[in-house]
C-alpha cells in the first residue's frame, strides 16, 4: 500500500508498475517521473504514495453511486471521515508516520495531496478540486489522508467531469484514488511555471507566478503574484510585472505543524520582487528539461527553500494551450505567425470543430455568399497551406494575420471591423496582436500577381458592381425585383425539400443544388453588401467617429441597427413567444434531465393522443418546425442536428426565453429611433438647402 516516489528502489512509471498511474495517480507517478530524470535527483522532495489498494476497503464499503446531488455528496464526505481501517490500512499508516518521524526534515511534516488516478492528466487536470493538507505531523496523517479522500466526493469534481465529458459523471466513474506524502518543503518564495504561453499559447515563452512564502498563496489566488514572461529561445525577459503582496504563507515549525499566515505590513516588501533574475533564469532551465523530458508543455509547481534550493512540487501537461495543427506551428526561433480563426465572432460564433462534411459546404457556402459561381474550384480560396491569406485548417477555418499586418497595421484592421464587429476590432487592439513580433517579412512563393489574377476571375466582379449601381440609381425598383427573387428562390429551396436528396450523390451534391437555387437572390445580394451596403456603413462609422458629442455618436449607431427582415431575428422572436405561451408552472416541472420526456408529451399532444398542454403552444409548435424545423443548435453546422431531428434542441432554447422580455419589443424600438434619425437628417439638411443644394439628395442617398 506504501509506494516509494522518490528513491532509486522505484519502479519505472510505466503503466503496469508500482508508480503507474492506475497504482499511485497521476500525480504520484508524475512525481515518481520527474526524480527518474538523471539531472532532477536532487530537486524533488522525498515522497512517498499510500496506493489505490489502500482507498479500495473505503469505496466497497461506502456503495453509493452519487452524480449531481450536492447534499448526497455533501453526506459522503461526511461519511468519509469516520470510516473504519482495516489492519492492513492501519499498518500502512502507522509505517508511514514513521517515516515522517525519521526521514522527513523539520521535526517530521509533511505535505499530503490528492492524486487520483485520472488526476493532471492530459484529459482531465482536477487542478484546485481535491484538498491539500500541510504541515502534516505524524499524528495528524490519518485525518489528512480522509479530507484527501472525501474531496473525492465534493460536487464542484462532478460538475468539473460533466462539464469536460458532457455529463455521466458518477463517484463509480471517476477512477481510483491515491494519496502523495511529501516531505514539507519550508518554502521562502514559490509558485507556478509553465513551459508554454497559457495567455497567448506561444510555446517559445516560459511564464512564471510567483510570491513569498508557500506556492498555496499564488494557487489560489489569495495574493497578487510576480509574473515573469521569459523567451525561451532568444534566452531574455520579455515582461516582469511586480504584484501587490499583501501576505505569505509560512510552515509553522513550532510543535503541531501546520501553515500560518503572516500579514506583510512593510508597504516596500509587498511590492518587492520576488524573483532575482538568475532565479528566474534556473526555473526555466528545469522547467524546459521536464518539457523536453514529457515531450509537452508543461506546468509545474515549484519552491525556493532556507538554502535558496529550487525543488520541484508537482508537474502535469497544460490542457488550457489553444491547439493548432501541425502545419501552423512554427519551430523554436522561426518568424511567428499570427493566426486569425475567422469563426469567432461577436454574433455567428462557434468554437466547435468543423467536420469534413461541415467544412466542404461551409467553405462552398462562403465563396458563392461572396460572389463565386457555385461551381467554382473552392481550392483556390480555401486550400491548407497557412501561409495563404485564407486557408482551412484539419477542423476550423484561419486568415494569416502576419500577412495583413505586413500592409496594415492593427488600429487600421481595427478601425475596419469596429461597426459590424467591436469584439473583433478589440482582438486587433489587443496587447496580442503585436506588428513587430508578427509582421510578415516577405511574401511566400506562390503570392503573386498571376496567381491573385486566379483569385479574382472566379469573382463575377463588373456584374456584382452594376447589380450594386441598380440599387443606387433605382432603390425601389431593384427592392422591388430582389424581393420577387427571393421568393422564387424560396419556392425552388421548398421544391428540393420536399424532394429530398439522393442518397447515391451524397450530400455536398444536394447542397450544390441549393446553391444553385439561392444563387440568384444571392448575387443581388452579394452586389449590394460589397458595393453599395460597406461602403454606406463605412461612410456612417467614420462619421460617428469623429462625431465630437455623446449624442451625434448615438444618432450613428441608430442608423445602423432596427432592420426589419432579418431572418435570425425572426427565429428569435418567434423562438421567445413559443417559449411564453406554454406556462411557468409547466416549464417548473422539467429540468435539463428530463426534457425528452416533456419532448414526448409535446409529440403526443400534437398528435391527438392527449390534451394537456395549451392548444395555441400546441399549434405554435407545429407551425414553428414547419417554418424553422432546419434551425439548429450550432447553425454553422450543417452535421448538427436540426430541431426536427431533435426536439430537444429546441426545448433546451426554449428553457432560456421563458419569463424573458420578447427581442421584437426591442427591435421595434430600434426601427422607430433609426426612422426618427433619419427624418432629423432629412430636416436639417432641407434646412440647409440654401447653402448646400445638393445635401438633402446626398442624406437621402
Amino acid at each position: 500500500m506504501i509506494v516509494p516516489l522518490t528513491s532509486s528502489s522505484s519502479s519505472s512509471p510505466l503503466e503496469g508498475g508500482a508508480t503507474s498511474t492506475s497504482s499511485v495517480g497521476g500525480k504520484a507517478s508524475s512525481l515518481a517521473k520527474l526524480y527518474a530524470i538523471q539531472d532532477l535527483h536532487d530537486n524533488v522532495p522525498k515522497s512517498y504514495a499510500l496506493s489505490t489498494a489502500f482507498f479500495r476497503p473505503w469505496m466497497d464499503q461506502l456503495k453509493i453511486d452519487v452524480t449531481s446531488d450536492e447534499s448526497a455528496c455533501d453526506k459522503l464526505k461526511i461519511a468519509c471521515l469516520s470510516l473504519p481501517l482495516n489492519a492492513e490500512q492501519q499498518r500502512a499508516l502507522d509505517e508511514l508516520s514513521a517515516v515522517i518521524s525519521n526521514e522527513f526534515s523539520h521535526g517530521g511534516l509533511a505535505a499530503v495531496r490528492s492524486s487520483a488516478v485520472e488526476e493532471d492528466g492530459s484529459e482531465l487536470s482536477y487542478a484546485g478540486m481535491f484538498e491539500t493538507v500541510l504541515g502534516v505531523t505524524p499524528s495528524t496523517l490519518e485525518n489528512a489522508v480522509r479530507k484527501c479522500f472525501a474531496s473525492k466526493f465534493d460536487y464542484r469534481v462532478f460538475n468539473y467531469v460533466n462539464n469536460i465529458r458532457g455529463g455521466g459523471a458518477t463517484s463509480a466513474s471517476i477512477d481510483g484514488f491515491a494519496v502523495v506524502v511529501m516531505e514539507m518543503v519550508d518554502a521562502q518564495i514559490a509558485g507556478v511555471a509553465f513551459s508554454a504561453n497559457p495567455l497567448n499559447s506561444d510555446r517559445d515563452e516560459c511564464v512564471i507566478d510567483s510570491s513569498f512564502g508557500l506556492g498555496e498563496s499564488v494557487v489560489d489566488g489569495s495574493v497578487t503574484a510576480d509574473r515573469f514572461i521569459y523567451d525561451k529561445v532568444e534566452k531574455k525577459m520579455v515582461q516582469k510585472s511586480i504584484g501587490k503582496k499583501k501576505m505569505e504563507r509560512r510552515l509553522n515549525l513550532v510543535e503541531g505543524g501546520g501553515v500560518r499566515e503572516i500579514s506583510i505590513d512593510d508597504g516596500a516588501r509587498q511590492t518587492a520582487c520576488s524573483l532575482t533574475d538568475n532565479q528566474v533564469k534556473e526555473i526555466v532551465q528545469l522547467t524546459c528539461l521536464v518539457e523536453e523530458e514529457y515531450g509537452m508543455p508543461i506546468d509545474i509547481e515549484w519552491a525556493f527553500d532556507g538554502k535558496s534550493k529550487l525543488l520541484l512540487l508537482q508537474a502535469r501537461p497544460i490542457t488550457t494551450l489553444y491547439q493548432l495543427d501541425e502545419a501552423m506551428m512554427t519551430k523554436p526561433g522561426e518568424q511567428r505567425v499570427l493566426y486569425y480563426d475567422s469563426n469567432i465572432t461577436q454574433d455567428a460564433t462557434t468554437t466547435n470543430p468543423f467536420t469534413k462534411m461541415d467544412m466542404e459546404i461551409y467553405c462552398r457556402a462562403s465563396c458563392v455568399i461572396g460572389g463565386a459561381p457555385v461551381d467554382c474550384d473552392v481550392e483556390i480560396f480555401f486550400n491548407k497551406d497557412p501561409t495563404r491569406p485564407l486557408f482551412c485548417g484539419e477542423t476550423r477555418q484561419y486568415m494569416n494575420q502576419s500577412m495583413a499586418l505586413k500592409y496594415r497595421s492593427p488600429e487600421q484592421i481595427a478601425k475596419g471591423a469596429e461597426m459590424l464587429c467591436p469584439y473583433t476590432a478589440s482582438l486587433f487592439r489587443s496587447s496580442d496582436c503585436d506588428r513587430d513580433k508578427y509582421r510578415m517579412k516577405k511574401l511566400p512563393k506562390g503570392i503573386n500577381l498571376r496567381n491573385s489574377w486566379k483569385v479574382f476571375r472566379q469573382l463575377p466582379i463588373m456584374k456584382l458592381h452594376k447589380i450594386s449601381k441598380r440599387f443606387e440609381k433605382e432603390p425601389d425598383v431593384a427592392v422591388g425585383e430582389y424581393r420577387q427573387l427571393v421568393k422564387q428562390d424560396m419556392a425552388k429551396l421548398k421544391e428540393l425539400e420536399m424532394r429530398g436528396y439522393d442518397k447515391s450523390k451524397g450530400l455536398v451534391s444536394f447542397s450544390n443544388e441549393l446553391f444553385l437555387a439561392l444563387q440568384p437572390s444571392m448575387e443581388q445580394e452579394a452586389g449590394a453588401l460589397f458595393f453599395l451596403i460597406l461602403g454606406t456603413y463605412k461612410s456612417v462609422d467614420k462619421r460617428r467617429l469623429d462625431e465630437k458629442t455623446q449624442e451625434g455618436r448615438e444618432e450613428y449607431d441608430a442608423l445602423c441597427s432596427g432592420f426589419e427582415g432579418d431572418e435570425l431575428m425572426e427565429i428569435n422572436i418567434a423562438v421567445n413567444e413559443l417559449a411564453n405561451k406554454l406556462g411557468e408552472d409547466v416549464w417548473q416541472q422539467y429540468n435539463h434531465d428530463n426534457l425528452d420526456q416533456l419532448a414526448e408529451r409535446i409529440r403526443m399532444n400534437a398528435s391527438g393522443v392527449l390534451s394537456d398542454l395549451p392548444a395555441n403552444f400546441v399549434s405554435g409548435w407545429v407551425e414553428f418546425l414547419e417554418n424553422y424545423g432546419w434551425d439548429r443548435d450550432d447553425q454553422m453546422f450543417i452535421s448538427s442536428p436540426s430541431y426536427r431531428d431533435d426536439p430537444i434542441f429546441l426545448l433546451t432554447r426554449l428553457v432560456q426565453n421563458v419569463g424573458i422580455e420578447c427581442p421584437s419589443i426591442k427591435q421595434q424600438k430600434q426601427v422607430v429611433r433609426r426612422r426618427e434619425v433619419m427624418k432629423l437628417h432629412e430636416d436639417r439638411a432641407a434646412s440647409k438647402r440654401f447653402t448646400q443644394p445638393f445635401l438633402l439628395k446626398k442624406v437621402r442617398k
